[in-house]
């Protein structure tokens, strides 16, 4: 029978400006009750922590990893929340920023509502990485805090720093419950994931994966870093490199941070395939993997191609699938609503 989740801390406070929304007792307060992906999950948990079970798999072997934007937090307010930091960035400091950071900062604000532009997910990333350039990770920290605390373009009740899935979110204490060990493999970068995330899900720092953008010493300059020797009063700044975390990049991540595959698998964009794929062949253990559908044009905002490409390609590659619309009782907060038009 399925253990009963605990009660963490962290559950009492999770959503807590959102609507007041906190974790369930058990698993499935907020998936809807004939959710088929919540039955495969549960089903699957329960065969796997069994000892007598032939599918049993230690504690230590219990591992599952969840990319971020729009497979636990939302990525529609209305780009991902990285994204909109570099947006503001370009507002605040114009010609300051450089040329290239302007224009895709453009691009991004003229598709609001509309389909993303072409490889933005990793243009986004490498730009925002040169328009970061000679800043420290303390102030990148602080435009981030800033922007959690602003509202969720296009909801009521809620920030950007609340929109996580309750469902996803509850789904990630049940996991943790059963001695999984929950990792978070986003495409955003890593210092502005982690800050999203640790509090608000009890995911510890050190397992939090993202895109790096790469340090240096201000002092530096051309200096490659396997010869320099960093000083005493030489801060530590951005240098406007960045290994974007993607496709075949996260399994690279996996294996350098992790060091064995995952046995579960959480995507919701063919940015995730790699790792989805990674999980579930060849797997000496029993894994699952799952997209996500953001398909729920009431509550969300939708990409109804997207939505459509993701869907045929997990029938395509045998990943289960997870409907917004029809597996989520609640999306981010009991008192969130979709803003009217």
């Amino acid at each position: 029978m399925r253990r009963c989740l605990k009660i963490f801390v962290v559950a009492l406070t999770l959503f807590s400006l959102s609507g007041g929304v906190t974790f369930a007792k058990d698993f499935g307060e907020f998936w809807k009750k004939n959710s088929t992906a919540a039955s495969e999950i549960t089903s699957y948990v329960e065969s796997i922590t069994k000892k007598k079970s032939r599918d049993y798999i230690a504690p230590a072997d219990r591992i599952a990893v969840f990319d971020l934007d729009g497979t636990v937090f939302c990525d529609t307010f209305p780009r991902p929340f990285d994204w909109l930091m570099l947006k503001d960035l370009v507002d605040e400091r114009g010609i300051r920023t450089p040329l290239e950071a302007r224009n895709t900062a453009k691009e991004i604000a003229d598709s609001f509502r509309q389909e993303a532009p072409d490889n933005m997910a990793v243009r986004a990333r490498l730009t925002e990485a040169e328009a970061y350039k000679g800043q420290t990770p303390a102030e990148l920290t602080a435009r981030a805090e800033k922007l959690k605390k602003s509202p969720a373009a296009g909801f009521n009740a809620l920030t950007r720093g609340d929109a996580f899935y309750a469902p996803m979110a509850e789904l990630i204490n049940y996991l943790r419950d059963n001695d999984f060990s929950v990792y978070i493999v986003a495409d955003t970068e890593r210092t502005t994931a982690r800050l999203l995330v640790c509090d608000k899900l009890g995911i510890p720092a050190e397992n939090v994966i993202g895109t790096d953008f790469e340090l240096a010493g201000a002092e530096q300059r051309t200096v490659p870093s396997e010869t320099y020797s960093l000083r005493a009063g030489d801060k530590v700044v951005y240098n406007g490199e960045a290994s974007v975390n993607v496709k075949m990049n996260k399994v690279n991540a996996i294996m350098r941070h992790i060091g064995k595959k995952p046995v579960l698998a959480f995507g919701n964009d063919l940015a995730d395939s790699s790792m989805l794929t990674f999980v579930q062949a060849d797997n000496p253990r029993k894994s699952m993997a799952f997209m996500v559908l953001n398909d729920d044009e009431v509550r969300d905002y939708v990409d109804e191609n997207a939505a459509a490409e993701i869907k045929q390609a997990a029938v395509f590659n045998g990943w289960r699938t997870i409907s917004v619309k029809n597996d989520f009782a609640v999306l981010y907060g009991k008192d969130v609503k979709k803003a009217s038009k």
